[in-house]
């Protein structure tokens, strides 16, 4: 027997949760894009809610933070991974003019990305946007709720 496949091996191990699966699943295609289709075929062996949490891998997002942040507020339906011009790309922009930024601090717990990210907050405040980068843990808990004042 061939071992299984690491899409095949992720999709098992956290298909006790479909956002976990998702997010799993989603970090895969955004490494690896051309395990997609196989992703797409293995959705259609499982069972209703874990097909349909691979099915909602894209790999648009780029971690596994992002994802779990997007399935939360997709009903607000932001633009995920959108370049902002003489900025860069940001996480999400909300409307026209909320973006919010969704890295956990592995990606910005150091001074230096400390620094960065207040430059281009600066850069985009410039710019009419509104930022937001400390939403992202109390959304992930309190889905669309928390973008209200």
């Amino acid at each position: 027997p061939t071992a299984p496949s690491p899409s095949h091996s992720a999709a098992r191990s956290a298909s006790r949760c479909a956002r976990c699966l998702t997010a799993s699943a989603d970090s895969i295609v955004n490494q690896r894009p051309e395990l997609l289709v196989e992703i797409r075929q293995l959705a259609q062996t499982l069972g209703s809610s874990a097909r349909s949490a691979l099915l909602d891998a894209d790999g648009v997002c780029e971690s596994g933070t992002e994802t779990l942040f997007w399935l939360r507020m997709r009903q607000l339906a932001p633009q995920r991974q959108v370049v902002i011009p003489g900025v860069g790309r940001v996480d999400f922009l909300f409307g026209d003019r909320l973006i919010v930024e969704s890295d956990g601090e592995e990606f910005h717990a150091g001074l230096t990305e400390f620094e960065s990210d207040r430059r281009r907050a600066a850069l985009l405040s410039a710019r009419g946007y509104a930022c937001s980068g400390s939403a992202t843990s109390r959304c992930s808990t309190a889905g669309p709720k928390c973008m209200r004042p």
